[in-house]
């Protein structure tokens, strides 16, 4: 594995030596790679594990937007409400009020004394608004201040739920995965598009894309490494580089066989 790995990354054309690989060894490679891109997030995580500012910007943004709710205060760390209310951010959300739950999504809720989180419709934990300094807010009260200060209360509670972590290493796991997967069909077929004169079936073109997507995990892996996800797009030009070089060294010699 790690020699296709390397071949890919840096020999592109050479790839084309593992079309013919088993369907068994391809699959392996194309699940095991995005294990990578699990790393930041453990390597961030056991350097510092209170929530990203990225996120959190992204909570604050949400109550601004969605969460600023009349008639709904907490005093004395009792809640009371009038509409129920939810918000979303990532894949959190926040509710005011018994509501149907997203089972996609990691469910904070503040209930009559408690803020509880939910994952699934399953109860992980639960807060006092004492413990996570909430004992006194006014929902209505659209102020900066007032807003984060609701949502530092909340970093409070996610800072304390071990859960959370698992689920991020396990979305960015899946998520990797359906990239990868695509960009390696995508790419398989637009090659089959604008390449046509090389004549292989699809099923070899999909397995060197495989390989040839290496480069594109590899991209995510530093940018997220070095926080500059805002090139991330340069992977796809990157990826698409290394697919024309590899279909270009190729050479169809005689029928059925290629150089």
């Amino acid at each position: 594995m790690f020699k296709r790995l390397a071949t890919s990354l840096s020999r592109p054309p050479q790839a084309v030596f593992f079309m013919k690989d088993s369907w068994g060894k391809v699959l392996l490679y194309l699940f095991f790679l995005p294990l990578l891109l699990v790393l930041p997030v453990i390597l961030y995580a056991s350097i510092d594990s209170s929530m990203k500012l990225s996120r959190y910007e992204h909570m604050v943004k949400a109550i601004e937007e969605n969460f600023v709710v009349d008639d709904t205060f907490i005093v004395d760390g009792i809640l009371s409400y009038g509409e129920p209310v939810s918000t979303r951010f990532e894949h959190f959300t926040l509710y005011i009020g018994e509501q149907v739950q997203e089972r996609a999504t990691i469910n904070f809720i503040f209930e009559e004394q408690h803020l509880v989180m939910y994952m699934s419709n399953v109860e992980f934990n639960r807060m006092t608004y004492q413990q996570i300094e909430l004992e006194n807010h006014d929902f209505s009260d659209d102020s900066p201040v007032n807003i984060r200060n609701l949502a530092s209360s909340i970093k409070l509670f996610y800072e304390a739920q071990p859960e959370i972590l698992y689920t991020d290493i396990l979305l960015t796991y899946l998520f990797g995965l359906f990239d990868y997967l695509f960009y390696a069909l995508l790419m398989a077929f637009m090659m089959l598009l604008f390449i046509p004169r090389i004549q292989l079936p699809f099923k070899f073109r999909f397995k060197l894309s495989v390989y040839l997507t290496t480069i594109w995990i590899f991209f995510q892996l530093v940018t997220s490494l070095f926080g500059i996800q805002e090139i991330n797009s340069l992977g796809i030009i990157v990826l698409y580089i290394y697919h024309i070089w590899a279909f270009r060294s190729m050479k169809m010699i005689s029928k059925g066989v290629i150089l």
